[in-house]
């Protein structure tokens, strides 16, 4: 295939190009105004629907959106973790066999978990603060 220069490309489409060149706006616009009194003004035709919804009636529509929202209700059933229990963690017995002082637990409702300090711990013979 022949590459035409931009040159050749321009002079070609010039050559085969058709019709009539455009008028100035001054006589379109004289034009549209004489004319438009003379046409019809029609309602707009039918407007563009999807197909899938084109194939539902109202009724159709309404119970397939109704099943939409009960699928999203049960999925999200499944993605919504379950309520935790009363107590999520907590601490049933405890032995400590370092040498200590004291023992905290704190059970925080808040988070539903059970804080431990052991104070004054002392480990392989070196005495710590609260651990």
């Amino acid at each position: 295939m022949k590459q035409m220069t931009s040159r050749e490309l321009e002079r070609s489409l010039q050559r085969e190009a058709t019709g009539t060149p455009p008028r100035d706006a001054d006589s379109f616009w004289r034009d549209f105004r004489s004319l438009a009194p003379y046409r019809r003004r029609e309602a707009p035709g039918p407007s563009v629907r999807f197909p899938l919804l084109a194939l539902l009636n109202p009724p159709r529509w309404a119970l397939a959106a109704a099943a939409l929202i009960i699928v999203f209700l049960a999925v999200g059933q499944f993605l919504v973790p379950a309520e935790a229990p009363e107590h999520f963690s907590r601490i049933e017995s405890l032995e400590i066999l370092a040498p200590h002082t004291a023992v905290v637990i704190i059970d925080d409702e808040a988070t539903l978990s059970t804080l431990m300090w052991v104070v004054d711990m002392k480990m392989n013979g070196r005495s710590g603060g609260t651990t």
